[in-house]
């Protein structure tokens, strides 16, 4: 129930964004660096430092709490910990800008989706929108929703507290050995949902194309991160059939609809089976 209203404020509160607000992390992070000797906070004791407190006490808070709080605090937490921006609301707008041929608005959309290493120049490879979506939908919602039933709102925060503790130290050199650690924390995080939501792009899709994609993503040899990745885009191109004997898909309207039409069906049977693993427990 929590998973369902969370998931419908998400759907139709665009205002919701604007309480997702991270500025937190960014000054506890400082203020454990301040804490720790020189040095410990980029490596393995720094990030369990910064990660687990936080984590802990909202396990520990959810346990004392009663019933009625609990469940209205958990809605709550795994509304802060979705997004942090609205999916759907930027395709629209980048489908928009694509219709407009907007340059500028197009670039701007573009460079708030993964790059999968390509900002630093890597041999990572290229992507549409219409692929990164598929990413996206699960580092923005599935990811956080699998989480939160694994480990409840604890576990929608250590996954968004990973997410943006990688995006704050991405751009700093000094924090390379940090960026290198929480980096690893974060594809172990994404790998479990990653392959559950391809699942969900196969069932609601073209089952053949996208196992047949689903496979050849393993056959890559790629580093776990992209390997997350292509999991998710090439699964789910395979499954909206927008994948054509390895050409690129297209950067065009049409792909990033049929692209977000997958992912709202695959949305809707994840709810289906939330709500029936659910109610088998409740009989149980």
């Amino acid at each position: 129930i929590a998973i369902v209203l969370s998931l419908a404020v998400e759907r139709f509160l665009n205002q919701v964004e604007n309480i997702r607000r991270y500025n937190w992390i960014k000054n506890y992070y400082q203020w454990i660096a301040r804490k720790l000797p020189d040095g410990y906070i980029n490596g393995i004791l720094g990030t369990i430092c910064i990660i687990i407190p936080p984590v802990v006490a909202v396990a520990l808070l959810f346990y004392f709490l009663n019933v009625v709080v609990g469940f209205l605090l958990s809605i709550l937490v795994l509304i802060y910990c979705l997004g942090p921006r609205l999916l759907d609301v930027e395709v629209e707008n980048y489908m928009a800008a694509l219709t407009q041929q907007d340059a500028q608005r197009i670039a701007e959309t573009q460079a708030r989706f993964h790059s999968f290493g390509q900002e630093e120049g890597s041999n990572a490879p290229q992507f549409s929108i219409a692929e990164k979506l598929f990413f996206e939908a699960n580092q923005r919602m599935f990811a956080v929703i699998f989480w939160f039933i694994v480990l409840g709102p604890a576990g929608a925060l250590l996954y968004r507290l990973c997410i943006e503790l990688k995006k704050e130290a991405q751009h700093h050199s000094n924090k390379a050995e940090f960026y290198a650690y929480v980096t690893t924390y974060v594809d172990l995080l994404n790998f479990f949902p990653a392959n559950l939501t391809a699942l969900g792009y196969a069932l609601c899709g073209s089952f053949k194309h996208a196992i047949d994609n689903w496979r050849r993503a393993f056959r890559t040899n790629a580093n776990l991160e992209v390997l997350n990745a292509q999991i998710l885009m090439f699964t789910g191109k395979g499954a909206a059939l927008l994948y054509h004997h390895d050409q690129p898909v297209a950067q065009d309207v049409d792909s990033v609809q049929t692209s977000l039409e997958l992912i709202w069906r695959t949305t809707i049977l994840w709810i289906f089976a939330i709500a029936i693993f659910t109610l088998a427990n409740w009989i149980d």
